[in-house]
């Protein structure tokens, strides 16, 4: 079963995982607009059953559990937007009938080796070593959601796509 791993929020990225590890797309997560962004669900869903359709086996997706950091989202409409993104993402999957389970953070950086209090360049660092054919679209700082898409996507492979904590 090939798995989609999804770090949400209009910074995010989504990956896709063969049954036997292969990475099969690493994007970040569409979006439309200037000053204010908003996530392209369409296209998110294009690419999505585009590559359900290709590879012609079952798909399951590992979400990164949502919720609000706080002080980092800066306000109300932050957190808003962060929420409706994720709320359009887990629409996008029912909508292609992909089985969709959560993943804490913690959960998925622990299976991954990634080390409590860890800056987002661990993510990539450790991305790169799991999947050394990806370091081109993990090259810079900024793609630090690509990376965490694709440890999602690897936690779901390696644990079945099972809800977790």
């Amino acid at each position: 079963m090939s798995v989609v791993g999804i770090d949400p929020g209009l910074d995010g990225a989504v990956a896709l995982l063969a049954d036997d590890g292969r990475l099969i797309m690493l994007d970040d997560i569409p979006t439309v607009g200037g000053g204010r962004r908003v996530l392209n669900a369409q296209l998110l869903a294009r690419l999505l059953g585009h590559k359900y359709r290709l590879h012609d086996e079952p798909m399951c997706a590992c979400v990164e559990r949502a919720q609000s950091t706080g002080p980092r989202m800066k306000g109300r409409n932050s957190a808003f937007s962060y929420g409706r993104t994720v709320g359009a993402i887990d629409g996008v999957l029912a909508a292609l009938e992909i089985p969709l389970s959560y993943v804490s953070p913690t959960r998925w950086k622990r299976a991954a080796g990634i080390p409590a209090g860890s800056d987002k360049d661990e993510s990539r660092r450790r991305a790169i070593e799991l999947f050394p054919g990806a370091a081109d679209l993990l090259a810079r700082k900024k793609d630090h959601g690509r990376a965490e898409a694709l440890l999602i996507a690897y936690y779901g492979l390696t644990n079945k796509g099972e809800p977790s904590g």
